[in-house]
């Protein structure tokens, strides 16, 4: 599978540390003097996602920094794929995301599209991240406003070796002022997207 990055991202290391993660952030940091607790709380939620994307096996993560010195002005970008039985590609690109609202999700927009590759999936919803890494909302700590965009697409069965997997794209960002940049972030690397044919066998 082949895809292109929107312009602007920096690929961001997986598992790191927090100490890792602060060095990591030093230099965008620097160039955009966000400094103190901002500084901590941007290193804290980004080595969250660096530990979250280990778990996940992500084929790429990548971060989005403008450069106006706004702490609030970031993105993050995954790709990764999973196995998933899903039975019919289309059935299942446009259910997933339905299947996956839970009870607090009413707010939750969902869209088909038809891509290159094949069918997907992309819903939209809003959450909310604790600001400090240590404290959840339900202990009392600030809760961040992030806007969040998923696409589901389906490896095609011939292409895999008849393996079931489906293709993730996500972002989430704080930065709802600029939602519409995001978005369209997503929707250039999904068209992007090609699945490789399998190797033929001697």
């Amino acid at each position: 599978m082949t895809f292109e990055v929107p312009a602007g991202y920096s690929q961001m290391p997986v598992g790191l540390t927090l100490a890792q993660t602060g060095e990591f952030v030093a230099g965008p940091a620097a160039v955009t003097e966000i400094a103190g607790d901002e500084a901590e709380n941007q290193t804290v939620q980004l080595q969250q996602w660096s530990t979250a994307l280990q778990a996940l096996g992500a084929m790429y993560a990548g971060a989005y920094w403008p450069g106006e010195g706004d702490l609030s002005r970031f993105g993050v970008l995954l790709v990764a794929a999973q196995p998933l039985t899903y039975g019919d590609a289309h059935l299942a690109s446009r259910g997933l995301p339905h299947a996956l609202r839970g009870p607090e999700d009413d707010a939750i927009a969902a869209k088909p599209f038809d891509l290159p590759c094949g069918p997907a999936s992309v819903f939209a919803r809003q959450i909310g991240l604790p600001a400090e890494g240590e404290r959840s909302a339900a202990e009392g700590g600030a809760v961040v406003p992030v806007g969040e965009l998923q696409a589901f697409v389906p490896v095609p069965r011939e292409l895999s070796a008849g393996r079931e997997e489906m293709v993730v794209v996500a972002v989430q960002t704080p930065d709802l002022d600029h939602w519409d940049m995001y978005a369209q972030h997503l929707v250039l690397l999904l068209k992007s997207i090609q699945f490789d044919e399998e190797p033929r066998s001697d």
